[in-house]
Order: structure tokens, then sequence, then C-alpha cells
């Protein structure tokens, strides 16, 4: 025989709130901070839009991790388009409410320390590198905005990107919101996704990973953007070029691949460099190395 285990008393108080949502909602100036994780994760649990986009007005902490909890962001997503409208109605107002502190809405899938820590709630961690030294801010904090919007990029087939080309739309129509890409994993560099990458501040991104098979054409455009992602600190590479270079043609000091293994001088803060093929760098990996 199997029992159910019995809920705790913070969680049997949550629940009690979420049965009215306007008394919830109205409740909120006088909750204490460390009940807003709890209360946020039954009002997502219990598709309590309303609750939701109120807490996102009264969030006491810096940062939202709303990724850790949504795994699948896509355009009809309810929790997300409740915390959206939240922060609509934040940035509409010229005094922001005293309550509030929110600053980061983090849409990586990141975050789950701290839904863990302040609902006790066991929340799996999906990445295990190391973390990163900090070498500093990527743009100068005088232009610091008032919401910046943390998600990872993945670029794959150009059908996959919807949702990350609504929040560069929704971004653009609002002022003080900032798109912030720290980790980029890119799988097919079509000219669609080329326009994404040129849409976001390159000087963001921290983390690359590339698996492609590409064109010397591609390479060029790749070693472009590369060179503009001075702050980066972890790089996985796995490229192969179609049909080979002749060895020959790698000797060039003109050539397409020492044009592309140039770029990585100018990454200065680089900390982990991870090569899967090295056929494509033969006789440029001293390049890399000084």
């Amino acid at each position: 025989m199997s029992y159910n285990k019995p809920s705790s008393l913070l969680e049997l108080t949550m629940k009690s709130l979420l049965r009215d949502e306007n008394l919830t909602i109205s409740s909120l100036r006088s909750l204490p901070a460390e009940l807003f994780p709890s209360l946020f994760l039954e009002a997502y649990a219990h598709r309590c839009w309303k609750t939701l986009k109120a807490l996102v007005q009264s969030w006491p902490f810096d940062r939202l991790p709303l990724g850790a909890l949504v795994q699948d962001l896509f355009l009809e997503n309810e929790s997300l388009k409740a915390v959206m409208d939240g922060i609509d109605v934040l940035l509409q107002q010229e005094v922001l409410p005293s309550r509030c502190k929110l600053r980061v809405l983090d849409l990586q899938f990141t975050g789950q320390k701290f839904w863990s820590a302040w609902t006790g709630v066991h929340f799996p961690v999906f990445s295990q590198r190391r973390h990163l030294e900090a070498v500093g801010p990527s743009r100068n904090e005088k232009a610091r905005c008032c919401l910046e919007v943390c998600v990872d990029l993945f670029l794959s087939g150009d059908h996959g990107n919807k949702m990350f080309v609504y929040l560069l739309n929704w971004i653009k129509k609002r002022k003080g919101v900032h798109l912030y890409c720290r980790t980029v994993t890119i799988y097919l560099l079509s000219r669609k996704n080329v326009q994404l990458l040129n849409n976001i501040s390159l000087c963001d991104v921290q983390e690359l990973e590339v698996n492609c098979t590409w064109t010397i054409s591609n390479l060029q455009t790749f070693g472009q953007l590369l060179g503009r992602m001075n702050n980066l600190r972890r790089l996985c590479l796995d490229i192969n070029i179609l049909d080979g270079i002749p060895s020959k043609q790698l000797e060039n000091q003109d050539h397409p691949i020492t044009e592309f293994t140039s770029k990585f001088l100018q990454l200065l803060h680089l900390q982990e460099l991870y090569l899967e093929s090295t056929s494509v760098l033969q006789g440029h990996l001293d390049q890399l190395l000084r």
C-alpha cells in the first residue's frame, strides 16, 4: 500500500490563495517576498494567468528565471504570454512599483537553483559544464537598460526560430529592453539565420557551439561574425568543408582558412576551445593557440 505525500502548510496556503485570484492579486503588496516563488509555481501549475501577470508586476527579485520552468518556448505558451503581458504593464509606467525589482527575464534553461532554494522543489540541472570566469559586463554600465531578456539561440532550420523572431520584434517595439544571448548554437547558417545573428549584440555571446558542414563561402561569413564576438569565453567547433581543401591551397597565406583563423586573435577572453574536427584547420592550428 502506498500513501501520497501530504501537502506542506506552505502548499496548502498557496492553493488557498489561488482559489480567489482577485483576492490573491490584492494581497501581493503585503505578501512576504519569500513566498513569491512558491506562489508563482502554484499559479504556473494551475494555469492562473491573471495571478502570473500580477506577480510579474510586483516581482521582488531582480531576475525571473522562467526558462527553468518552460522547457519548450513557443508563441502559444500561455505562461510566457502572461509574463510578457505583465512586463508590458511595467514598461508603460513612468514610475515602477516600489515593490518590483525585476531587471532580467531569464528564458535560458537555467535558474533551477533559484526555484529549488526558495520553494524546496527539486529541479534537474541540465548543464554540468564548468562555470566560466566572469570578465565583466559586455556593455557600458552607463548604457544599462531597464530590462534584459536573456535567451539561448539555437540556429537550425528556419522554421524553428519563430519564438526568437517574436522576441526580436517584441523588443524592437519597446524602449529600454535589451535582448541578451549568452549561448548560441549553430547547426545551419542560412541567410535567415545570418540575419538573426546580425540582429543581436554579438559582443554578448559568451558560449558558441558550431556543428556544420559548409562551403568556403559559409566559413567566410561565419568568420566575420566570429570576429565580432569579442567577449566569447567558450568555443566548440565541429566544422567540415564540402569537397575538402587541396593541401596546396592550405599553404596559401591568402586562403580563406587563414583569414578565418586570424579572427581568433580578436577573442581575447576565450577560456575554452574544443575542436571536434581539425582537418579543416590543417596547418593553421598554431594560429589558434598563440
